[in-house]
């Protein structure tokens, strides 16, 4: 599997492809439910906020491509707490993204395993009991 890289030093021990293989086993086996966030993050390379806003309408596992169509950004709002906003992604344009057969088996498991949820409007992610309502708002 290719892995994207950033603009960090090519001797930088945190890019090291044999440790990022060892999290990703270990993201698999121990915290089954941010594996394929963790694998979509490390082979396409997309920010943080545009994973938190993917859906599965934007993504076409037939093809192996994604679309990133938007952000997600966390506001915090003095004296009101804290709230989530989706806007357009940094650049302001959508963009297309080629994922690897590895990237799309992770979420073709990850939609089976929700697949008695409603997936018009789920994200890619799970959200757990404890975090409901007050993950979009706290």
């Amino acid at each position: 599997m290719r892995y994207w890289t950033s603009a960090r030093h090519p001797d930088d021990p945190d890019q090291s492809p044999t440790q990022l293989d060892r999290f990703l086993s270990w993201a698999k086996d121990e915290e089954d439910d941010l594996f394929a966030a963790w694998q979509v993050l490390s082979a396409t390379g997309m920010r943080r906020g545009e994973l938190l806003a993917l859906r599965w309408g934007d993504i076409d596992l037939s093809a192996g491509t994604l679309v990133i169509r938007r952000s997600a950004t966390l506001v915090k709002n003095f004296g009101a707490g804290e709230t989530i906003e989706i806007g357009l992604p940094k650049n302001d344009k959508t963009r297309v993204i080629d994922i690897d057969p590895d990237t799309v088996t992770a979420l073709r498991e990850q939609r089976s395993a929700l697949a008695g949820l409603d997936r018009a409007v789920l994200p890619l992610l799970r959200l757990s009991a404890s975090s409901g309502a007050e993950g979009a708002r706290r």
